[in-house]
């Protein structure tokens, strides 16, 4: 049984630190933020350079392909 006049374990130690000043929670934040960014980034990039028609064979693995659209006139 434990002394009862001795200090409890819990009393002297220093409180828990805060969320904030855990390190894996700002590698957490920093690896959601560069995701986020990326996506942005992949989007931008993607609306900005338009996809150009690839000529290819009328067929692909035995299925026929529709025809490509015409190129737009600028």
């Amino acid at each position: 049984m434990r002394n009862p006049t001795a200090p409890a374990d819990d009393l002297t130690k220093p409180p828990p630190a805060g969320a904030f000043r855990q390190p894996v929670v700002w590698l957490g934040a920093a690896i959601l933020v560069a995701t986020i960014a990326g996506c942005i980034a992949t989007i931008v990039i993607s609306l900005r350079y338009a996809d150009t028609p690839v000529e290819s064979p009328r067929s692909a693995f035995k299925v026929p392909l529709p025809h490509p659209a015409p190129p737009e006139a600028k």
